[in-house]
């Protein structure tokens, strides 16, 4: 008599691309295929993670992720018309894996972005003490802006929305 012992094995995806912060990626994703890609945080990092729909819309598209820790266990996911984002604070150093997938599993387009933006290492526009700054959000944009402290300065950000 032979007794087996089957153990799922957890295994970082070896078809993975890297996804470098700054630097989107683009595919199609169609049915229930899923797209990987890999990201390398460092100790503490912090990071944003965004799908977005390119392309022709098609009916009932949702663009999604499954985000999957070092350990190869699923930390988060999900999917949504349009854009799909999720933030991460203080997060494990080491490989997490990206499953672009499709929310709907549709067949029709599947065009879509996948955007990193890593922190510390993410820089923008230097604002200096009491400059102030005016800017355009367009849907799906995110502005960084950097600011350089000073021992025991408190900064105070005022948003103002036009009327």
């Amino acid at each position: 008599m032979a007794i087996f012992l089957l153990q799922p094995v957890a295994s970082q995806a070896t078809d993975a691309v890297p996804l470098l912060s700054g630097k989107p990626a683009s595919g199609v994703i169609k049915g229930s295929a899923v797209q990987r890609y890999t990201i390398n945080v460092p100790k503490k990092g912090s990071f944003l993670l965004t799908i977005r729909a390119t392309g022709t819309p098609a009916k009932g598209y949702l663009p999604g992720f499954n985000l999957l820790n070092p350990k190869n266990q699923l930390a988060l996911g999900g999917a949504r018309p349009f854009v799909y984002r999720e933030y991460v604070f203080k997060a494990d150093e080491g490989n997490w894996t990206v499953e672009v997938n499709r929310g709907d599993g549709g067949d029709e387009g599947g065009e879509y972005e996948l955007s990193l933006l890593m922190a510390p290492g993410i820089k923008g526009k230097e604002i200096k003490i009491g400059e102030k700054v005016s800017s355009t959000l367009r849907r799906d944009t995110v502005d960084i802006y950097t600011l350089r402290g000073e021992k025991d300065y408190v900064a105070e950000w005022n948003l103002a929305w036009p009327e």
